[in-house]
Parts: C-alpha cells; structure tokens; sequence
C-alpha cells in the first residue's frame, strides 16, 4: 500500500425504516473531511420508497436491494461487494461527525490498529450519554464479554479482517457484538477517545428491554460453551452471569417469567456489574 496515501474505505449502511433519518446519515457521510472511497446502502426488504433518494445520490451511493433478512445479512452483503480497504459501519439512523473518517483512520494508520472504535454520545429519547469503549494494550475480550461498549457506527475494520469474520445471521440481536467479540479475541482493539459519533436513542431501544438483554446474553454464550464460536471468559463471576442468563432465558422459552427468575436475572446483572468494578481496580486505565 502506498503510505503516501490514505487508507480507502468503504461505509456500509443497511436500511429497514425511515428514510428521512437514512438521508441524514448519508449526508452526514459525504460531509467528512476525509472521503469515503465508496458508500453502500443496502435495503433490507424495507417496503418504503427510496426512489428519490437513489436519484438523489446516484452519483455518490450505491444502492443493494435484498429481501427482508435482518441488519447481520444486510452488513455481510455489504462487506462482500465492498472493495475499499478498510470498511466503516454505519446504522442508517445515526451519525458522524465530519471528522470521524479522517481521525479514524490515521490512527488505525499510525497505530496499525486492525480494528477501532470511537467513542460516541447518544441523542433522541432520553439524556445524552457520553461512552467510551473499553482500551487495551493487549487483546481486549475479556472486557467486552463483560460490558459490551462499542457502537456499531463507531466501528471501522481492515477488510482483510472480515474474510473469515462475519456478523452472525442466526442472531437477531447481538450480532453486531458477536463480531466484536471474535475481532476482540484475534487482534487488539484501538480506542479513540474523542466522540466521533452520534447514536440515536429511541424509547424502545434494545439496551432498555430487559427480555433482549437476556436473550442476546443467552445466545452469546450458546455460541462460546455449545458452538465454542468464541473463547469462554475466564473470569469466575462474569462467567457465572453468562451461565444464569442462560438458565432464565431457557426458562423464558417454555413459560413466562415467574419472581425467582426475575431475582436471578437481578443477580447476573449484578455480577457483571461487579466484576466490571473488579476490573476498573484491576486496570483502571482500561475502561472508558
């Protein structure tokens, strides 16, 4: 690669609903002070109409058509026709500031980062919060299978990186965090602490229901004690949370949640949450 030039890259927005935010979030795109190299919107079986949108960007976005299969599908095809060297994730209704790309990528440039994550701050329902993920010298999954802080939109990957990794299909929920957590087993994450991006909360958001938080836990650690698509934790008590979550989500399935499996679930969030303040006396420069 040329190091006289900037890293290309690809961005990569699926789109199910509102339109009017998706024509934000591109514009939001073409107003970076570093260009993309490509952009590519991917319609997921939306039933709205994005004609004048398509006309309006024919020149900028490309456009991929797909019937109804979910966010993971959505991204997975846009990773396969993307050509650019390093791929940006974003959700069709959030945001980046005009200088996510260029601060992105000369870092991941400087640092040779395979894979980085920038802090971002939530607008829409609610109070605005300010995150910032988790940063490690060495390999960084054993926090994140703690408390999961990256937002999918503040994500930019080598492509190189995704050949053999990609977002889980069978996954409904979490699949954006399965990838960060199979990226966070291989390669160290690289943090930027300066928000670049903005997420957009919503009142139904699936961080606020307590039944999906379950659900994802549950499938999350399918995937490392059934399929042992990831490394198991090592940690005592976030493995502990993992196997409780995994218990009342069982329990979910086959009858509705009675007092003893609403105290359980109150018990695993609680050991996560301890464990992450064992983790903050740990290493206390590691989370954000």
């Amino acid at each position: 690669m040329d190091k006289e030039r900037k890293a290309s890259v690809s961005v990569i927005i699926p789109f199910y609903s509102h339109a009017d935010w998706l024509e934000e979030a591109l514009d939001s795109v073409l107003l970076q002070t570093l260009p993309a190299y490509e952009i590519i919107v991917i319609n997921d079986g939306s039933k709205e109409d994005l004609s004048k949108l398509i006309e309006k960007y024919k020149d900028s976005v490309t456009f991929l058509q797909q019937r109804n299969q979910g966010a993971a599908a959505a991204r997975n095809l846009g990773i396969e026709n993307a050509s650019g060297d390093i791929v940006a994730f974003l959700d069709s209704d959030d945001l980046w500031e005009p200088t996510k790309l260029e601060i992105q990528v000369g870092e991941m440039e400087k640092n040779k980062y395979i894979w980085s994550a920038s802090a971002y701050k939530t607008f829409g329902w609610g109070k605005s919060e300010y995150i910032r993920p988790y940063c490690s010298k060495n390999l960084c999954w054993e926090h994140l299978y703690n408390t999961a802080r990256i937002a999918t939109p503040a994500v930019a990957v080598y492509r190189s990186a995704l050949e053999k990794n990609r977002f889980a299909v069978d996954m409904k929920n979490g699949q954006d965090t399965f990838l960060w957590f199979k990226l966070a087993n291989l390669y160290r994450l690289g943090v930027i602490g300066e928000p670049l991006v903005r997420v957009r909360k919503r009142e139904n958001s699936t961080y606020r229901n307590t039944n999906l938080w379950i659900k994802t836990r549950a499938i999350l650690w399918e995937k490392m004690s059934v399929t042992c698509e990831l490394i198991l934790p090592r940690r005592f008590l976030t493995k502990t949370a993992y196997r409780i979550v995994s218990f009342v989500y069982k329990r979910m399935l086959c009858s509705k949640c009675n007092f003893i499996d609403k105290l359980l679930f109150i018990v695993s969030w609680g050991l996560f949450k301890i464990d992450e303040f064992f983790l903050r006396i740990k290493e206390p420069n590691i989370i954000g």
